[in-house]
């Protein structure tokens, strides 16, 4: 006998709107645009569940399943061809190379533009303490170091 409840796959597919290119997900969305399911009241991203159902296995615990929508990246998708795993490194670098990471002056908490950096830089390399250097551009002096050390604002 069949149950009355839906299974886990039966409830993943009618959510998903399969077509040429995404299969958009129709379920519920996480505010960020990632569908989601949930399952023995643990929450599963649907991209992550559509990787596993394709793929017949888990994604390993190391790793992430990463979009690559021929149109744009598209959080909603829930295609496996538009899917590879990478690591949390891999995923950082992605979002860079897509443009949509907010690092740098794009990163609404930044105090500083690319040319206050520059010139940070510069006088920090003719010599200037970097006491001074924090209190001239209202930063701390580890924001400076950060900076002069290429920790952070990173020289491409």
């Amino acid at each position: 006998m069949r149950s009355r409840w839906p299974s886990l796959l039966d409830r993943f597919w009618a959510n998903v709107q399969e077509a040429d290119g995404c299969w958009p997900w129709t379920g519920a969305k996480f505010s960020n645009g990632y569908g989601r399911i949930c399952s023995c009241g643990k929450t599963i991203l649907a991209h992550r569940l559509a990787w596993e159902i394709h793929h017949r296995q888990p994604v390993p615990d190391d790793l992430e399943v990463l979009h690559d929508c021929p149109a744009g990246d598209n959080r909603a998708c829930v295609n496996p061809a538009h899917f590879w795993l990478g690591t949390q490194a891999d995923n950082i670098a992605d979002m860079r190379n897509k443009g949509r990471s907010c690092y740098g002056e794009r990163n609404g908490m930044s105090k500083l533009i690319q040319a206050d950096v520059d010139a940070l830089r510069r006088r920090r390399t003719a010599g200037e303490r970097m006491m001074d250097l924090a209190a001239a551009f209202k930063v701390s002096v580890g924001t400076v170091w950060l900076i002069v050390t290429e920790k952070t604002w990173r020289v491409a």
